[in-house]
């Protein structure tokens, strides 16, 4: 990290990011499907239908609430103004 801090002028969040990606090496990557199959086995199991229902009634609530997995952990939080304004561009010039 000191290398690419000192030499390339990298911050240290991104020579951590860096060094994080360069030791996992080829290591296979976890979808989101994974992240969430995983958080709902075992003992939790029972949990998933409740996971998946909410996951559905949100992502019919409208162009305002949007629905996106963060490390993807299906975390429901409202777009930001900007993807509201393009969304609505992108209707006006469509209709």
């Amino acid at each position: 990290m000191k290398l690419l801090k000192s030499e390339h002028g990298v911050t240290h969040g991104f020579a951590n990011l860096i060094a994080l990606k360069a030791l996992e090496g080829n290591a296979p990557t976890a979808t989101s499907d994974d992240l969430v199959t995983a958080q709902y086995s075992g003992p939790k199991q029972n949990l998933r239908p409740i996971y998946d229902a909410l996951i559905k009634a949100v992502n019919q609530f409208g162009k305002d609430v949007g629905c996106r997995s963060l490390a993807e952990e299906g975390l429901c939080q409202p777009p930001s103004e900007q993807a509201v304004r393009d969304r609505a561009t992108v209707d006006e010039n469509t209709c």
